[in-house]
């Protein structure tokens, strides 16, 4: 047999072995909670197609936006959301990216409902 037919082989079979790892992704609510601060503007990260990322409406990079989540939420009472919102051609990993960092600094993860 061709290496390409022993290669279809091998990789089907570990598709079947059964796995010891189940994720269980990310923990993203889809509505924004009733949460301590009712009269605050939530922190809001925006990402958008060409993989660029703001909060609050400024751009910042990938690199300093765990620091500035962290400055933003000491603006705030604590329990604040972070609500993410995406534009439609945003890559997935982007939005996993910006929620594994937002939750990296304490903070819960909010998606933005797509308005029509």
């Amino acid at each position: 047999m061709a290496a390409s037919t022993w290669m279809v082989f091998i990789l089907c079979g570990f598709t079947l072995l059964p796995s010891s790892f189940n994720s269980n992704g990310f923990l993203v609510r889809l509505s924004l909670p009733p949460f301590s601060c009712q009269h605050v503007e939530p922190i809001r990260v925006r990402l958008l197609f060409t993989g660029t990322v703001s909060v609050n409406s400024r751009s910042t990079s990938w690199e300093a936006l765990p620091g500035v989540l962290r400055h933003e939420m000491g603006l705030r009472p604590p329990g604040c959301p972070v609500v993410v919102a995406g534009s439609k051609d945003v890559e997935w990993r982007n939005v996993g990216r910006a929620i594994d960092m937002i939750r990296g600094v304490g903070a819960e993860a909010v998606m933005e409902p797509k308005h029509h």
